[in-house]
């Protein structure tokens, strides 16, 4: 009887030991999905900035006229199958296979307020920065600054903001269980990756807690980023120069409509005293990058992976080498 009574009692303890390790990982996972950026009560819905400050608050309730002017955002409502409820796009032209009932409100830095009246709007979707544009509308405004989440499968929560405003949340959680297993970790690749860019004033480097950096680092890689930083910062010509120097692959994120000048387009870097010999170039117009970003993270992660362990071309990078 005491034999089988203590038989009991170790069976039960590995139950909740079960239980105990399923809790832990689902808790893990919830963290990184975090929807810190923002918040959705009973009847409102509120966006914040990192530190926790109060963006923007508007009615939590559907909203059929929303002009988009933080254009990222039009991935989630497009998987959503909710586009019919915008009426403009800001960078309209950015966006591949746009309903022509979507009006353009502006491209490149130039917004256009007077359109975007005659819309007639029930919301607009800005980011922060954009909200000194806005102060003369009365229309309701989230402003929600996504590119400040750096963990790739952490963009997929941004499904259940829109869904809260569109009438889709059924559609967003399933979507969203989804496309969350399909994320997975990838063995260390013993590489670092190097990502610098200059906009003419200097270099600038991703802090470590950035998406990029962490789309390198779930990719197997080692990113040489700066610690405990959330943004691109500036640094020195010459912490420019010893960086290159010390790394293994320089990561050339191309903004060119087309490959070709791609080289004319890495000018600055010639004119280093160190230059990458091997480099990781993406073309992030024709591979539709920033757009993949949002949702498909797990694909960009993936293929990084492959050309990284594999040098062979795909579908986002490839490796490109050249001399002086």
């Amino acid at each position: 009887m005491f034999k089988w009574f203590c038989n009991r009692l170790y069976l039960i303890g590995i139950i909740i030991t079960l239980v105990n390790l399923s809790c832990g990982e689902e808790k893990s996972n919830s963290e990184e999905i975090s929807n810190q950026l923002f918040s959705i009560a009973e009847e409102t819905i509120s966006t914040h900035s990192k530190n926790g400050r109060v963006v923007s608050e508007i009615e939590k309730k559907e909203y059929k006229r929303v002009v988009l002017l933080a254009t990222p955002f039009y991935t989630y409502f497009e998987v959503l199958n909710a586009e019919n409820s915008i009426v403009g796009l800001f960078n309209r032209e950015r966006v591949k296979k746009v309903p022509k009932s979507i009006k353009s409100v502006g491209e490149g830095a130039h917004l256009n307020l007077e359109k975007i009246i005659q819309l007639k709007p029930d919301l607009i979707i800005c980011n922060s920065h954009q909200l000194e544009d806005l102060k003369s509308l009365t229309i309701p405004i989230m402003a929600c600054d996504e590119y400040l989440e750096a963990q790739p499968r952490g963009r997929l929560k941004f499904l259940t903001m829109i869904s809260a405003i569109t009438n889709t949340g059924q559609k967003a959680e399933k979507i969203l269980k989804d496309f969350s297993l399909k994320y997975q970790n990838h063995e260390t690749l013993n590489i670092s990756v190097l990502k610098l860019d200059n906009f003419g004033d200097g270099w600038y480097q991703p802090g470590c807690n950035t998406y990029i950096s962490e789309v390198i680092r779930m990719a197997g890689a080692t990113p040489v980023c700066i610690e405990e930083s959330n943004i691109s910062e500036k640094i020195a010509y010459e912490s420019a120069v010893f960086k290159l120097s010390e790394n293994n692959v320089f990561l050339f994120m191309d903004w060119g409509k087309k490959k070709r000048g791609w080289k004319k387009r890495m000018k600055h870097i010639l004119e280093l005293d160190n230059y990458p010999k091997k480099i990781v170039y993406c073309n992030t117009t024709q591979t539709n990058y920033y757009k993949e970003s949002a949702l498909n993270s797990h694909l960009i992660i993936d293929d990084l992976n492959a050309v990284l362990k594999t040098e062979k071309k795909g579908r986002f990078f490839e490796i490109k080498t050249f001399e002086k």
